[in-house]
């Protein structure tokens, strides 16, 4: 029964997990004001929370307010933000706050994409040119993304009437600019403080959602606001590339050790952190080739405790781990990056243990897999000569043919030393008798 269990849990808990991670969160607001806090890279997660938040509003909502913080992110996750802020029926006001937030690369496009775009004093926007993880692109693809960045944030500032030059400025040169300048350029329409401040200033005042013109009001009767979840915050943490790294590492190995060591629960370890650096791996853009090659690097290691090899599989084992490692969140193809975020001493740590794991305890595994099993053991000492190590009487401890062994004297008492002949088995205790009585 309890194998049965176990096998189950090796199934469910993954299954359970990966719900987890897409789950929608279908709380149905009905504020007048709804406030979604963002504070952070722009991921799947968060694009998530704000798809979900804004979808979610009721029809007494009169506003949607993204309070953002966020050095940038993921274009795929950006584009899906803008297309639902550009497709909700409730106008959405990006409030770049508190002090000391910003609206950077990804966060400026979203700021350009609102039906209001605010302000507090003490945060900057811009700085909106498109980057690749690892190494740079060659000059002729960077020049296709950067147009193609261009041509979106031209046509969100034409959609929403602000400064298109200086939009043009944020992605080709990277420009960034204060609050208060944001304002003067018409980057922005409002500075505010505060959340009060930016909502007594937006009463009265009438905005553009689609083809309709709408007029704000008693917008600060009733404020509902939400954050991210405990959930949510740690999905983006894992998206750390370091993170990332060790669960897809910790994930390929406990496989491996379920493989070779059968016990349920390295299965199970094994398929929640593959399942959470499947996700991690989503948002990071993995370099394929450098998957490759670590995978590649495992079969070798495998190889080199099976075959002997003199270390050379073990040594192309560790070249393979290593180039792998700084490929992984690169640019595709072959050329590896120390610029991916990935930590060097991470590597360096992960491949020596990687040895241990492999020549330790895999090597172990192995070896325990192909010894003769405990009775077979037991049937070839039948009839054998050995040497009582402890008084038997009648039960004790002897050695015979390099081993030792529970044994019960079947011929009264056996001192220590006298030499005994084994007779029979009865469970995993050995039946002996006086060698010179045999």
């Amino acid at each position: 029964m309890l194998g049965k269990l176990s096998r189950a849990a090796f199934f469910l808990i993954p299954l359970f997990l990966l719900i987890g991670l897409y789950a929608p969160d279908t709380q149905a607001q009905s504020a007048m004001t709804v406030i979604l806090k963002v504070d952070g890279s722009i991921n799947p997660v968060s694009s998530r929370f704000l798809k979900n938040g804004i979808e979610a509003a009721g029809i007494d909502t009169r506003l949607i307010v993204i309070e953002l913080n966020t050095p940038g992110g993921s274009d795929r996750s950006m584009r899906e933000i803008i297309q639902a802020m550009l497709l909700s029926p409730v106008p959405v006001c990006v409030f770049v706050y508190p002090p000391g937030s910003r609206a950077a690369s990804a966060g400026t496009y979203i700021a350009y994409a609102s039906a209001i775009a605010a302000m507090a004093p003490g945060t900057n926007i811009g700085a909106a040119h498109p980057v690749t993880l690892g190494e740079q692109a060659d000059d002729v693809m960077m020049e296709k993304i950067t147009n193609d960045a261009v041509a979106l944030i031209i046509s969100l500032a034409e959609k929403t009437g602000r400064n298109e030059v200086w939009a043009e400025q944020a992605v080709r040169l990277s420009v960034a600019i204060s609050a208060e300048q944001a304002k003067s350029e018409n980057v922005v329409d409002v500075l505010a403080n505060d959340l009060p401040d930016l909502l007594n200033q937006l009463e009265g005042v009438t905005v553009r959602v689609g083809e309709t013109s709408l007029v704000l009001h008693d917008l600060s009767g009733s404020i509902e606001e939400h954050s991210m979840s405990w959930w949510d915050r740690f999905l983006e943490e894992i998206s750390d590339p370091n993170i990332a790294y060790i669960l897809l590492l910790i994930g390929i190995y406990a496989l491996i050790a379920e493989v070779f060591h059968p016990t349920v629960v390295a299965g199970v370890v094994g398929a929640i952190a593959l399942l959470l650096a499947l996700f991690a791996m989503e948002v990071l853009s993995v370099n394929l080739v450098g998957l490759l090659m670590i995978l590649v690097a495992v079969i070798l290691f495998i190889l080199e405790i099976k075959v002997p090899g003199f270390g050379i599989l073990g040594v192309g084992g560790i070249v393979a781990f290593v180039l792998g490692s700084l490929m992984l969140f690169g640019q595709f193809g072959f050329t590896p990056s120390f610029s991916t975020g990935l930590s060097l001493w991470i590597i360096v740590v992960v491949a020596i243990l990687s040895l241990v794991f492999f020549f330790v305890v895999i090597a172990a595994a192995l070896r325990a897999r192909s010894r003769p099993s405990i009775p077979m053991e037991m049937d070839a000492l039948l009839g054998s000569i050995g040497i009582a190590q402890s008084d038997l009487n009648p039960n004790g401890m002897i050695q015979a043919q390099g081993s030792y062994w529970r044994a019960k004297s079947l011929s009264g008492r056996i001192q220590t030393g006298q030499r005994v002949k084994v007779i029979d088995k009865k469970g995993m205790e050995l039946l002996v008798k006086k060698e010179e009585e045999a």
